[in-house]
């Protein structure tokens, strides 16, 4: 004999309880919670990537002028007693140089209203070898100071306040 066995659905048990949805509820928020604070954590990293993009191409241009100059000997004996950079911007005081870059990385004048990067650029002469006394006529050593402002009279203070960030590159010539 065949039996057939009827499922029938009672009228209380369909949907979801209360505290089934609750609880739901209270997963997908705290997932949520939990993303959204990580997004300022994010637009800051990104923030600060870009900035160190920028820092990086301006940079390359700096380092390029100084090793492309045409005259090094002539160079390195103009700036012995007042150090400075050779091609472009106006000097910001004895020892240094400045050049001023937008939001691209490109060079603007000082006078420009899209200045984004002020760059302060030092030759450290005379340069030594490490147990040499003698300056090396064709060795220079750069300090390169970048702060993101658009105040091109930007002091760069001796302790370093958090406010630019500085590189240091040596630069050889062979003539």
């Amino acid at each position: 004999m065949l039996h057939f066995i009827r499922f029938t659905r009672r009228s209380g048990s369909a949907g979801f309880s209360l505290v089934e949805v609750a609880l739901a509820v209270a997963i997908a928020s705290l997932g949520i919670i939990t993303c959204l604070g990580l997004l300022p954590e994010g637009i800051e990293m990104s923030r600060k990537t870009g900035l160190l993009a920028i820092n990086s191409n301006v940079l390359d241009q700096i380092i390029r002028d100084v090793e492309n100059a045409r005259n090094w000997k002539a160079l390195k004996a103009s700036y012995s007693a007042h150090p400075g950079f050779p091609s472009g911007g106006a000097p910001a005081g004895a020892g240094d140089q400045r050049k001023f870059y937008d939001y691209q990385g490109t060079a603007v004048t000082a006078s420009s209203p899209n200045i984004a990067f002020v760059a302060q650029i030092e030759y450290n002469l005379p340069c030594y070898l490490p147990g040499d006394t003698t300056d090396q006529r064709y060795l220079a050593r750069l300090r390169i100071s970048i702060a993101n402002t658009s105040n091109p009279q930007f002091s760069f203070p001796v302790p370093a306040n958090g406010l630019y960030t500085s590189f240091y590159h040596l630069v050889s010539k062979s003539s």
